[in-house]
């Protein structure tokens, strides 16, 4: 049984990958950074402090970062299409965005570059 001459198609890998719910992903995350240990401690602390606020007054806030001169690095081509990719732009912004409790959302704030940045 230890034949080796076996190889799949496209379909028949396209079809496995189905059936076994095995999808393309990125497999980095924040979440694998924090600790979880202290989550019960915390809810309680925070609905306690969240209780002496109106909904209106509690915010969300987080940064992204926004490359606006990206352009796409893949795209559907026929197989005989020639095409050059240049290195990627990595010109960016970074945004704040927040929004309230109530769904109030704040006006992004465009965060600037450093003029002398700190690693």
């Amino acid at each position: 049984m230890n034949d080796i001459s076996f190889t799949a198609s496209d379909g028949w890998l396209k079809k496995f990958k189905t059936r076994n719910n095995i999808k393309f992903k990125n497999i980095h995350d924040e979440r694998a950074a924090a600790d979880l240990s202290n989550i019960s401690e915390f809810k309680t602390k925070f609905i306690q402090i969240a209780k002496k606020y109106k909904t209106q007054d509690i915010f969300n806030a987080d940064e992204t970062g926004l490359f606006y001169k990206a352009v796409p690095t893949k795209s559907l081509v026929k197989d005989d299409f020639e095409y050059l990719i240049k290195k990627g732009v990595k010109e960016r912004l970074t945004l704040l965005l927040g929004c309230s409790l109530e769904g109030e959302k704040l006006t992004p704030v465009i965060i600037g570059k450093s003029a002398t940045p700190n690693a």
